[in-house]
């Protein structure tokens, strides 16, 4: 159960960290053109969730590799899985179908990894 938690938590620091690096480095007439959700929001909040993502996948790797504060890393899932939520909840107003798999599957994996984090606890 142990191997299968860090399978996921390493799938999950992957993934957010690199999404959070495009969002945070790509320059902001690409940013725009990057999705249709990115055009929906203003560029320095599209940058704050890649912030926030990369927060969550470091507390998630760093948390577990340096056997520093455990709490952190079961947090770390919670914020990700909240991030998950309201991509999921935007998605599904403006009908994006196809976005909406992908951010539930992200959650539920979060959610895992959180609930089995404060388990462990």
């Amino acid at each position: 159960m142990n191997t299968l938690l860090m399978v996921i938590q390493v799938i999950l620091a992957l993934v957010f960290s690199s999404a959070g690096l495009v969002k945070i480095s790509m320059p902001a007439y690409k940013l725009v053109r990057m999705g249709t959700w990115t055009e929906r929001f203003p560029v320095s909040v599209v940058r704050f969730i890649g912030g926030m993502e990369l927060l969550g996948a470091a507390g998630l790797i760093f948390s577990r590799a340096f056997s520093i504060f455990p709490l952190i890393m079961p947090m770390a899932s919670c914020g990700l899985s909240l991030i998950m939520i309201l991509a999921t909840y935007h998605h599904i107003n403006h009908r994006e179908y196809r976005a909406i798999i992908l951010t539930l599957v992200l959650m539920m994996l979060s959610a895992y990894s959180a609930l089995s984090g404060f388990r462990s606890l």
